[in-house]
């Protein structure tokens, strides 16, 4: 099968013909909302839901190469328990149709979410629901967390610059160091916020930092696997692991 499309933009509206194998079809594609990343970034989070699954909401990086996109624009959401990463396409200011793959808008999934806000403007909990039946309705509450910059001191006297997510409560919880791959890694990557997120929904505190002579740490980055730089970079996984 071969299809064709032709026709213009004008005004937010694709009108043109479909050409599927011989038969022609006019379509017209009206664009239902656009993509404010600023008015996003509200809904990013993590929520559990009653039955105990988690789920987190980041913003996508901008991110492709060779013309490949591998994010689709504004949210994604990733479900803990199945393990998909779904991106989330707005119909309105709070409601979002899932994408049926990661960079994918196309068919869209038959839920739909929606984010509930308070008097306030912020967001308390998420809405999963059919588009086939509105009235079956997930609820998932908005886990509480904190996100703090910190510094930490290496063994050679370089000064790491790091990100700690912890649970909000008072209790002791158990903490996690992350530690980086072979590349110039920085604290606040998506790998990073999707791993926090992970961590936060199992009651857990994650530090990420940037990698020595990246972003905010002093040193300097060498991409090298001899003795002495092995060493440095292991005396800063200790050293945040210390503090």
């Amino acid at each position: 099968e071969q299809i064709n499309f032709t026709g213009n933009l004008s005004d937010g509206v694709l009108a043109g013909d479909l050409i599927w194998d011989e038969e022609t079809i006019p379509v017209v594609f009206n664009q239902l909302e656009s993509v404010d990343v600023s008015r996003l970034e509200k809904y990013v989070g993590v929520y559990r839901f009653d039955s105990g699954d988690i789920v987190s909401v980041l913003l996508c990086p901008s991110y492709d190469a060779g013309g490949l996109q591998f994010f689709p624009p504004g949210l994604m959401y990733t479900d803990f328990t199945s393990g998909d990463s779904r991106g989330l396409y707005p119909l309105d200011d709070s409601t979002f149709g899932i994408g049926s793959a990661r960079v994918l808008a196309y068919p869209l999934e038959n839920n739909r979410i929606q984010f509930v806000l308070n008097d306030s403007g912020q967001v308390t909990e998420l809405q999963s629901f059919d588009v086939n039946d509105p009235t079956k309705i997930e609820s998932a509450s908005r886990v509480n967390y904190s996100v703090e910059e910190v510094k930490f001191t290496s063994g050679d006297g370089e000064i790491m610059s790091g990100l700690l997510t912890s649970p909000a409560t008072t209790e002791l919880h158990p903490a996690f160091m992350m530690m980086h791959g072979s590349e110039p890694g920085v604290k606040d990557g998506f790998g990073q916020q999707i791993l926090a997120h992970y961590m936060i929904g199992q009651g857990i505190a994650l530090l990420t930092y940037d990698k020595r002579g990246v972003g905010d740490s002093g040193g300097t980055y060498r991409e090298s696997a001899d003795e002495s730089n092995i060493n440095l970079i292991a005396s800063d996984a200790v050293a945040g692991t210390e503090y």
